[in-house]
């Protein structure tokens, strides 16, 4: 409550509000509607082509990552925060049950919550934990070893890690919000309902 507050007084002296997408600004005017008399600009999330070189091949990054060739190797990159939904993630990834499947989790900012879920993964021979801040000149070697970039949000309104992911040239699997894909290219993505556990295996 008193975050909204804040933000409430923040766009009450504003002269303009931007959002990365039309969607983006008709929440923020829902939520806050002393925005609605401000004037609105759309600006789409830029992305990460320049900021990183580009992804390490396949057979190198999965050498190093300890990854066996031959396997698939579904990626989640970012915070690991309770809203990532890094629970479903995992749950769905033991339903697949396959030998030749591998999930590599990756980032830092681990809450408590978060890090009981991956302390129950340790020693699961086919789950890579990396759970620590990732270099920037860790990120080609962590998408260069990816299939498919999984970041299946519980709560989310935009996201960094999903621009990241298609600056690498990977598709992504995420949940259907159309603030999270409204603007980006729809043959990259695999979107699922929010909170179908069943869709995201």
């Amino acid at each position: 409550e008193f975050e909204r507050e804040s933000v409430r007084r923040l766009v009450s002296r504003v002269d303009a509000v931007v959002g990365f997408c039309e969607t983006a600004l008709d929440e923020v005017i829902r939520v806050f509607p002393e925005a609605e008399s401000k004037q609105h600009f759309v600006i789409p999330h830029g992305n990460y082509c320049d900021d990183y070189a580009p992804p390490e091949s396949q057979k190198v990054a999965r050498m190093q990552l300890g990854i066996p060739e031959g396997v698939h190797v579904i990626l989640f990159f970012g915070s690991l925060r309770t809203n990532k939904g890094i629970d479903s993630l995992i749950e769905a990834f033991a339903r697949m049950n396959r030998e030749d499947v591998y999930l590599v989790i990756a980032g830092g900012n681990e809450t408590p919550q978060v890090g009981k879920i991956l302390d129950g993964s340790v020693s699961h021979p086919q789950v890579s934990l990396n759970r620590r801040l990732i270099e920037p000149n860790e990120v080609p070697l962590f998408f260069g070893a990816a299939d498919i970039v999984a970041l299946p949000f519980r709560s989310i309104f935009n996201s960094g890690s999903v621009i990241l992911a298609l600056s690498m040239s990977r598709c992504v699997v995420l949940p259907e919000v159309a603030s999270l894909i409204e603007g980006l290219p729809s043959n990259a993505l695999f979107p699922y309902k929010q909170q179908d556990n069943d869709a995201l295996a």
